[in-house]
């Protein structure tokens, strides 16, 4: 019993020293606080409440701007899926010499709408071996997968076009050249 009132009387005393220098400190005041600063700070949160309630109705409005612009994205999404659905390729197994890229892109839009055009090296090695033998040192292409814009297009190009003369003038490069074309089934 004694330890206990002794413990009791302990925790008293520091409970009063602790009050009494909490009172003895001297806490810097700003110029701008009133002496009825609990007043001001409870009416600085109503003011704050009115705030973000006013708030609430921006971020709603950007919610739905955000959801409206989700929405477009998907919809822009699906129709690109689509119409990449659409799209069929003609494999060129052999490229006339000296026909780039961009010839031969503007030769087959003449008969549709071209989306992609990917026409590949020949063997550096090849090359290499060309130009030691007096050759023309500029770059060749072998084969090339052409992508048009709708499969019925390219189906009727590579049957078309497929062993015919490329043609045009007589004095044309690709004149007397042939065309080797054929429509890749299932190819993406």
């Amino acid at each position: 019993m004694k330890k206990e009132k002794k413990s009791e009387k302990v925790k008293e005393d520091l409970q009063e020293e602790s009050e009494i220098l909490i009172e003895d400190a001297d806490f810097p005041k700003n110029d701008d606080q009133s002496e009825n600063a609990e007043e001001d700070d409870a009416d600085q949160f109503e003011d704050e409440g009115n705030y973000l309630d006013g708030n609430e109705e921006e971020i709603d409005e950007e919610d739905e701007d955000e959801e409206e612009e989700k929405k477009r994205l998907y919809e822009e999404a699906l129709a690109y899926r689509e119409a990449k659905e659409r799209r069929g390729v003609v494999y060129m197994s052999r490229v006339p010499p000296f026909m780039k890229p961009n010839k031969a892109r503007s030769i087959l839009e003449e008969y549709g709408e071209v989306t992609r055009l990917y026409l590949a090296e020949e063997n550096p090695e090849h090359r290499r071996k060309r130009k030691e033998h007096g050759g023309n040192a500029s770059k060749q292409f072998r084969e090339g997968w052409i992508e048009f814009a709708d499969k019925k297009i390219a189906k009727r190009v590579a049957e078309s076009l497929n062993n015919t003369p490329m043609g045009g003038k007589k004095g044309d490069y690709y004149h007397d050249d042939l065309w080797n074309l054929k429509y890749l089934k299932n190819f993406k």
